[in-house]
C-alpha cells in the first residue's frame, strides 16, 4: 500500500510539472505586452488629471500635471535670453568697425601718418572687440544650455505616456501631494498579449521561433482560441521541472483581458 501511494504521488508530481495537461495543452497566463506603473521623479501638487481609467492614449500624451507656475516663469525668461541675438549683433558690429579702423590705421601707418603706439592701439582695439563678440557668442550658448536645463525641469512636472496603451488605474486626484517615484498611474498594452508557457524539454526541442501556437481562453464566454507566434524558446531549462519557457505573442484586437488563464497547444 505504501509503495502504491508513493508511486501515485510521484506520477502526480511529474504530470503537474510544466502545468502539463496531456490531452488539452499547457496551462499558462496571458499578460499584457506592457504593464507600467508610472510616477513622477519630483515632488509636487497635482494640478490636473487629464485621463481616467479606460482611456486609450498615444505615446507622448500628457496624463497628469503638477503645479509648475514658478518653473514655467523661469523657463519663459530663459527662453527669451536663449533666443536673443542682440548682444551678439551689437558686439559683431563693433568688431567689424574695429577691423575697418585697423585697416585705415595700417594705411596711415604705411604713410608714416601715425606712430607705432597708435598703430598698436588700433590692433589691440580690434582684438578686444573680437574677444567681446566671442564672449557674447559663448554666453548665448550658455543661455541655450540653461534653457534646456530649465525646460527639462518643467517637463518633469508632466507625466507623459512612454507608450501607447490603456489607462488601467489612476491613483491621485487634483490637489493631492505626490512624492517622487511613487506610482500614480498604471498603463497597459494588451494588444498583443504575451504568454510564457513552461513546456517539457522534449516538446520545446521540437519548437522554433516563428512557429504557430493556439491559445485557448477557457474562462471566457465561448472559450475563444487565438493564434499566436512563438517569439522565443528559452535557452536555459528549469532543472527542477525539466521544462523550458516558450514565449508566444498573440494579436489581441478584440481586447481579451490580460491576466487570463490560458491553455496553449502547438501546431
Amino acid at each position: 500500500m505504501i509503495r502504491t501511494t508513493v508511486f501515485i504521488g510521484t506520477l502526480l508530481f511529474l504530470c503537474g510539472a510544466a502545468y502539463l495537461r496531456p490531452n488539452d495543452g499547457f496551462d499558462a497566463i496571458a499578460v499584457p505586452e506592457h504593464d507600467l506603473d508610472l510616477g513622477f521623479v519630483i515632488r509636487g501638487e497635482v494640478e490636473s488629471v487629464i485621463v481616467e481609467p479606460g482611456d486609450q492614449v498615444s505615446k507622448g500624451t500628457v496624463l497628469i500635471s503638477l503645479v509648475s507656475d514658478a518653473v514655467a516663469a523661469q523657463e519663459s525668461l530663459q527662453k527669451i535670453r536663449a533666443e536673443s541675438t542682440l548682444e551678439i549683433d551689437a558686439s559683431k558690429s563693433e568688431y567689424d568697425l574695429a577691423v575697418l579702423e585697423e585697416n585705415a590705421a595700417q594705411k596711415a601707418y604705411d604713410r608714416h601718418a601715425i606712430n607705432d603706439l597708435e598703430m598698436q592701439r588700433a590692433k589691440t582695439n580690434t582684438i578686444r572687440k573680437r574677444l567681446a563678440w566671442q564672449l557674447f557668442v559663448q554666453r548665448k550658448e550658455e543661455a541655450v544650455a540653461q534653457h534646456q536645463q530649465i525646460y527639462a525641469q518643467l517637463q518633469q512636472h508632466h507625466l507623459v505616456a512612454p507608450i501607447s496603451g490603456t489607462v488601467e488605474i489612476v491613483k491621485v486626484d487634483i490637489g493631492e501631494l505626490v512624492a517622487d517615484v511613487r506610482p500614480v498611474l498604471r498603463l497597459v498594452t494588451i494588444d498583443p498579449l504575451v504568454v510564457d508557457a513552461p513546456v517539457p524539454m522534449t516538446v520545446a526541442d521540437t519548437l522554433k521561433v516563428g512557429g504557430s501556437a493556439n491559445v485557448l481562453f477557457p474562462q471566457l464566454i465561448g472559450t475563444p482560441i487565438l493564434e499566436g507566434t512563438i517569439a522565443h524558446v528559452a535557452t536555459v531549462a528549469d532543472p527542477g521541472s525539466e521544462t523550458q519557457l516558450i514565449r508566444i505573442v498573440i494579436p489581441n484586437p478584440d481586447g481579451f483581458p490580460g491576466g487570463s488563464h490560458v491553455v496553449v497547444t502547438f501546431q
